[in-house]
């Protein structure tokens, strides 16, 4: 049995697109907006995991699995995470110290006795809208930056994360359409344009059952019609907004990336797992094959199988790594 602790993706470009599409944000007013879209495709990725003995075993592509029923168990300690940052005025570059502790200990909630006051709970806490204030925390004083994604429909999801881990947040979710908006120099900033703009038709939250609803249905002739809906709903109430704080894009094209189509076209072909219970039902010896939009596929009685990542994240799964 081992604790998920992260997903790492690596991804390089395919191809980049330039686009232009007018959207009406009322009666009278046609706004023009230019849009470079970047094709990426995963490179290489792997699943860190934990195991009993608090070493960290990495999954990846080509691994044979034994899965046994229940597959997913209680969650894991999410530890520590403490970061310092020098300020070099001289070189003009700030250098960012970061310590992770990894805890293998089963919790009803997210942190155990040892590190349920520690500093990553405070910060968690604070970007979970339940906690107002923020002291002593290295970890919300270094930049964070500001994402959306685009998840079908009328669906827009806000999200922050912080710079060190960066774009690679993006990648732990299911979503067609993703821009990074803006970076900002602390938590509390991110948070604050995160917690404003989710009251602007736009959520901070989406089910993994909602995301795959739609990721389903997607097919390589119809993503431009999924980017004039996202740039659509950017124009009329995201853009608004970062003009009103002071984030003024401009006539600036908005930057967007997606999965190369064959990540979608994997989609299709899998046996999608839309929930824990599904998960549970599976058993046997599996071939660990691709990273695939915010998941993973593989084949278990000659039959894929896509796993989204966020259905066991923080939590123990239940296998054997065979090779």
């Amino acid at each position: 049995m081992y604790a998920v602790k992260g997903i790492d993706v690596s991804t390089r470009i395919v191809d980049i697109i330039e686009h232009r599409f007018s959207t009406y944000v009322s009666l009278f007013d046609k706004h023009v907006n230019g849009v470079v879209e970047q094709i990426v495709e995963p490179t290489y990725w792997y699943l860190n995991l934990l195991n009993r003995e608090g070493y960290i075993e990495r999954l990846t592509a080509g691994n044979s699995i034994r899965i046994y029923s229940p597959f997913v168990r209680g969650k894991s300690c999410l530890g520590e995470n403490l970061v310092s940052t020098v300020n070099n005025v001289q070189e003009g570059i700030i250098y960012v110290h970061r310590s992770i502790s990894f805890c293998n200990r089963v919790v009803d909630d997210s942190f155990c006795p040892i590190h349920t006051s520690s500093e990553y709970s405070k910060y968690l806490l604070f970007i979970y809208g339940l906690k107002e204030y923020l002291q002593g925390v290295g970890l919300a004083l270094v930049p964070h930056m500001v994402y959306l994604l685009y998840i079908g429909g009328s669906s827009l999801k806000v999200g922050i994360a912080n710079a060190i881990k960066n774009i690679v947040r993006l990648y732990e979710q299911i979503f067609i359409y993703g821009s990074i908006i803006t970076f900002v120099e602390n938590a509390a900033l991110a948070r604050n344009i995160e917690k404003k703009l989710s009251s602007f038709y736009v959520k901070d939250r989406a089910t993994v059952f909602e995301r795959l609803d739609w990721i389903k249905r997607v097919k390589s002739r119809n993503f431009e019609d999924h980017l004039k809906s996202f740039i659509a709903i950017f124009s009329r109430h995201v853009k608004p907004f970062l003009n009103s704080i002071g984030i003024d894009r401009g006539k600036d094209f908005i930057p967007v990336i997606r999965f190369y189509d064959s990540c979608f076209d994997d989609m299709e072909k899998s046996y999608i797992i839309y929930d824990r219970e599904m998960l549970n039902n599976l058993e046997g010896i599996a071939e660990v094959e691709e990273y695939c939009l915010g998941g993973f596929t593989i084949d278990l009685n000659n039959k894929r199988y896509f796993i989204p990542y966020q259905l066991i994240r923080d939590h123990f799964i239940s296998i054997d790594i065979v090779k």
